[in-house]
């Protein structure tokens, strides 16, 4: 199959930002369900499902690149720039 990269018919369910909106707090939400609760990281690779409408970490084992999928290394790092660069760019909405 070819990727289609063109923006999906999201129909009359809500604008272009709310879906926006939608995928960041999902994001984040995946974040949280996957940080490790004593150091607060997240680890290279993580499975998730949604149960009882909650993103949950399911522990499932499998690794995208030969990278350790419990620890925090190369692949994880990638989080921690995202987020100090999403905090950077909108401070504002961190405690929204």
């Amino acid at each position: 199959n070819d990727r289609d990269y063109a923006l999906p018919n999201f129909g009359s369910s809500g604008s272009l930002a709310d879906h926006w909106n939608q995928l960041i707090d999902t994001s984040y939400e995946t974040l949280s369900a996957t940080q490790c609760p004593a150091q607060g990281m997240v680890p290279n690779w993580a499975t998730i499902d949604v149960i009882n409408g909650e993103i949950r970490h399911t522990g499932g084992s499998f690794s995208g690149s030969g990278t350790p999928q419990w620890e925090y290394g190369s692949e994880a790092s990638r989080t921690t720039w995202r987020v100090t660069i999403d905090a950077a760019l909108y401070p504002s909405e961190m405690n929204a």
